[in-house]
């Protein structure tokens, strides 16, 4: 599928728990104020998990700015002018790993537990799975679609949960 393509499906209202409904679309350079009041917003005790330094607003100046939507497809959940939900698709744009994506998804404190997080995975034509067991654990499984190809790899892709992350899935205690 061609990156115009999907595009194309964009924006769009979900209907999220507790009858909110938000509007998906790509990041724009217009965003930048409503992009950096968004991660001022998550609690510091987690954005010291985040790569990289995203209250500083040069850094989120020049996302706003540099936005190549092949390389990385940040996805904006909006409920009117306020950024409720970010969804990344990071892919490799050459070489064996091109077929290898990561997908990073951060919702605002406010709009956790509503369902955002796998709207923002499943827009990007990706899936989430959750299987639990009480000798295993609970292990999630995040697949990601592809903007420009319709491959879909089987496997799993690095799943961000609590306090660390490993590749593959990723397991928490029941």
């Amino acid at each position: 599928m061609s990156l115009d393509a999907v595009l194309d499906k964009f924006p769009r209202e979900v209907n999220l728990k507790g009858g909110i409904t938000c509007l998906q679309r790509p990041l724009d350079a217009a965003d930048e104020q409503a992009f950096h009041a968004f991660f001022l917003a998550v609690p510091e005790r987690e954005r010291m998990f985040i790569k990289h330094r995203v209250t500083e607003p040069a850094l989120i100046q020049e996302w706003c700015r540099t936005i190549d939507l092949g390389r990385n497809f940040p996805l904006l959940a909006m409920l009117r002018q306020q950024i409720i939900g970010v969804g990344t698709l990071h892919q490799q744009l050459g070489g064996w790993k091109r077929h290898i994506g990561r997908v990073s998804v951060l919702v605002h404190p406010q709009f956790r537990g509503r369902g955002l997080a796998r709207e923002l995975v499943t827009a990007h034509g990706g899936t989430i799975g959750v299987t639990s067991s009480s000798d295993q654990g609970t292990i999630f499984t995040v697949r990601p679609g592809s903007a420009r190809s319709t491959d879909r790899s089987t496997r799993p892709v690095i799943c961000h949960g609590s306090r660390r992350e490993r590749s593959s899935t990723h397991k928490t205690s029941a």
